[in-house]
């Protein structure tokens, strides 16, 4: 009478929600429902700031909708927007925050205590899913910034 979807309980739905971001689909199961379990949702509206660069870090969020910006000594660098993890370097390291991250638009956000993201490594997969996004955004940065030098 009902498709297979109507059956799937509420934790079921929240990992297929987790499992629809950008990068996240290669995540085991257990580690999404973990993640879904370990973390709290918030809303919050366009012009709230997430993190504050020199700041020290006391999380980290994962972008589940709208769209943020980032930037470096007040300038902007580039943005953010689901299945982004924020605030995951000062987390790692026990440094300040690199950037300062503004929600441009109204944002749902998972957020996720030192002690939540570290549960995210005793996966392996999953700590190369973040060294990844790291990688990435250095690669972003270093590319905007070797254009922005002059010749």
């Amino acid at each position: 009478m009902f498709g297979q979807g109507h059956h799937l309980s509420f934790r079921q739905r929240q990992v297929h929600r987790l499992r629809a971001l950008p990068g996240f689909s290669a995540l085991p199961d257990a580690v999404l429902a973990g993640l879904d379990m370990n973390s709290a949702e918030l809303r919050v509206a366009a012009g709230t700031i997430l993190v504050t660069e020199d700041q020290v870090g006391r999380e980290a969020f994962i972008v589940l909708e709208g769209i943020a910006e980032v930037s470096i000594g007040g300038v902007a660098v580039t943005s953010v927007s689901s299945g982004a993890v924020i605030g995951e370097m000062a987390l790692l390291d026990g440094s300040p925050r690199t950037a300062t991250v503004m929600a441009l638009t109204p944002m749902r956000i998972l957020v996720l205590d030192p002690r939540q993201f570290r549960q995210l490594f005793s996966d392996p997969e999953t700590a190369m899913w973040i060294a990844a996004g790291l990688v990435q955004r250095l690669r972003e940065v270093t590319t905007a910034a070797r254009l922005a030098t002059p010749a």
